[in-house]
Order: structure tokens, then sequence, then C-alpha cells
């Protein structure tokens, strides 16, 4: 017996030890396992600085009462700036203006400034309409009396009231800001390497070649979609006090649930063939100007976007790169048209600012009529038989 309880005791305590020692390597190995584990989560939530910048952009862009976006156009072939704008946006009353030079081209030989001005998100609108149908050659219709031409300019610093009956607002839940405005998506910038990114004085910069950029880089997909069209039908009158009526529509289309940026004016008139008829020498074409301004030019053909932001100035600046197709036609040449892709770009500035939208009381108005008026007293008087 007592043989037996010393050869148990001793596989007891062999088996104990054996027991003890497994028990340790599985101690160590599962702590070794919570620690890396540990160790990748927290590399994981610790995002590069430039994401975090990113998120304070964002933040501060969201917190902006009142802002200003500089926007630009360039021929990068040409090396010539094609339009340039500016948008005022108060984002506290609604209230906006957007503001845009553009240049003369070979297409068209006038260039303009334009100016709108709208209020309680577009619930009342004025445009500097009569400024951009002088600029555009409106006036210089031989059928305009000259005579009369001092009274028009004293109206050029003055702005027409856009028909709020016909006024067309869709879809107008989006924010005005964004809507003008290109931002990426953060997971963009998450997949950037090195060389795609890097920091100067806590201002960061990406550039992405086209083959770099993703087929969903952008934040959003719902941009502003502004039309203004202007259309003037002049007519005999059967008013005996007056020879000719102007009819006017001047009507504002927006949306903003556009898959890209445009701007667009739409200006014609039809004029009466009896007036054209006073003069024998001229018979003029009616006036038409037609100029758009739309990101597709860019985004159609990306070839690369640049990017800077700092969210300490604040500041974000993004630049949009792409080629633009264009068909030249020689009335010389019965062969087809030659065909030329030029590079162009957008870019678009986002900044604070302090500059204040001019209230209505402010404005120098005129309302569609009283415009109605002053074209027609432009017109000539026939004599009535």
């Amino acid at each position: 017996m007592k043989l037996i309880n010393r050869h148990t005791t001793k596989c007891f305590k062999r088996w104990g030890t054996l027991i003890l020692l497994i028990i340790s390597l599985l101690s160590g190995h599962f702590v070794q396992s919570v620690s890396a584990n540990m160790y990748e989560q927290n590399v994981t939530t610790t995002p590069p600085s430039h994401l975090t910048a990113w998120d304070q952009m964002l933040e501060v862009i969201d917190q902006l009462e009142r802002y200003q976006i500089r926007i630009r156009i360039v021929n990068l072939d040409q090396s010539e700036e094609v339009a340039s704008g500016k948008i005022i946006g108060d984002r506290e009353t609604g209230d906006l203006r957007v503001q845009f030079n553009v240049h003369p081209t070979e297409a068209e030989e006038h260039g303009f400034q334009y100016d709108l001005i709208s209020y309680r998100n577009f619930d009342i609108a004025y445009s500097n309409l009569i400024e951009v149908l002088e600029s555009t050659g409106f006036f210089e219709a031989p059928y305009y009396q000259s005579s009369k031409y001092e009274l028009l300019s004293n109206y050029l610093n003055h702005y027409v009231e856009v028909d709020t009956e016909t006024f067309s607002k869709r879809n107008m839940a989006q924010d005005t800001l964004t809507s003008f405005l290109f931002l990426p998506e953060r997971e963009t910038l998450q997949n950037l390497t090195e060389e795609q990114i890097y920091e100067i004085h806590s201002a960061y910069q990406v550039a992405l070649e086209r083959t770099e950029i993703p087929n969903n880089w952008q934040r959003f997909d719902d941009y502003m979609y502004l039309k203004h069209e202007f259309h003037l039908d002049v007519n005999e009158s059967l008013n005996p006090y007056k020879s000719y009526d102007a009819s006017l529509t001047n009507r504002l289309n927006i949306s903003t649930n556009n898959n890209q940026l445009q701007l667009s004016l739409d200006y014609s008139t039809r004029v009466t063939r009896d007036l054209l008829n006073l003069s024998r020498i001229y018979s003029p074409n009616d006036y038409q100007m037609n100029r758009e301004l739309n990101t597709q030019e860019v985004t159609g053909r990306l070839t690369a976007v640049k990017i800077r932001y700092n969210p300490a100035s604040p500041y974000y600046e993004i630049e949009l790169h792409g080629l633009k197709d264009d068909y030249q036609f020689n009335i010389f040449n019965q062969s087809t048209a030659d065909y030329v892709a030029e590079r162009y770009m957008w870019q678009f500035t986002l900044l604070p600012t302090e500059e204040e939208i001019p209230s209505l009381h402010q404005l120098n108005r005129l309302s569609e009529a009283e415009f109605n008026y002053l074209i027609a007293s432009i017109l000539p008087i026939k004599e009535r038989e």
C-alpha cells in the first residue's frame, strides 16, 4: 500500500507540473494575443493627420454662416482665363449673390459681367439685365433710337426683377454652399499614398492624376443648375399712344439636384418684321446670346484633381483638370471639321467672408413693367395713317 501511494503521489506531481506548464504557456499566448489586438485597434482607430485635418475642415465648412466661393475657368493650352466668378452666400438669411465675368471668345465677340442677387432662398431675385444687354450688343440694333440712348445709360446700374410668377425653383433641399462646391469623398483621402499628399505648415495638398482618380471620388453629386432666360417680343401696338409693344419674359430655372454645376444665360429677341423694314438698308437678325459654364467640360474627361486645404485658416481649394472637345469649322473648306481637345481647368476656392450682400432697399431696382416701359421708350415712333 505504501508503494502504491508513493507511486500515485509521484504521478500526481508529474501531471500537476505538466498541467501548470501548459496553463502558463497558454496564458502567455493569450496575453500576447490580447496585447496584439489592442495594438492593432490603437493603430486602426488613430487616423492619419491629413484625415484628422479633413474632418476638421468639414466641421468648419458646416459651421460657416457666411461664405465666399471664387471660381476660375482657364484654358490651359492657351493660358487664357475664360471666366471668373464670385459667389457670396448667407446661410442664416438664405441670401445669395452670384457674380461672373465672362470674357470674349472666338465664337462670342462680346464679354460681359453678370450679377444676380437673390433673397430668402430665391424667393425674390434681381439681375443686372440692362448692363448685360448693353455689353452684348443688344442695343446696337439700328431700330433703337440713338437719341434716346442717354436715357437708357442712366439705368445701367439698375437691377431688373425676375418675374416670381414664372420663377421655376426645383429640388432646393440641397445646401447652396455644397451645391456650388466640389468636395472629395473621405475614402478618397483615406486611400492616398505618401506620394499623393504632402503637408506644408499645417496645410495639405493632394495631387491625383487621371489613372489615380477613383470613380466615386466626390462627396456629393447634387450641384447647382441655374439658367437665366430672357426673351423680348416687340410687336405693333394696338394702343393709339404708342407704336410698338415690348413683351418680356425674364425667368430663372434653378435646381440643386444636377449632376454637374451649370450656369447659363439664354437671351433672345423677336422683333416684328414691320419694325425691321423701317430701314431698307439694314435687315438685322434678331438678337441672340447663349453662354453656358458647365463643369461637364472637364469632368467628362477628367485628367487631374488637385486639392489644398487648411482647417486653421480656414481655406479649401480644388482644381478640376480635363479635356474639352472642340470642333473647328472652316467655311472655306468642304472637308470635315477639325477636332481639337483642349486642356481646361475649373478652380474653386472657399473662404469665410465678411462681405455683405446688398439689402433689398440698397438696390437700384426696376420692376418688369418699368423695364418694359424703358424698352418701349427707345423704340421708334411710327407715323399713323
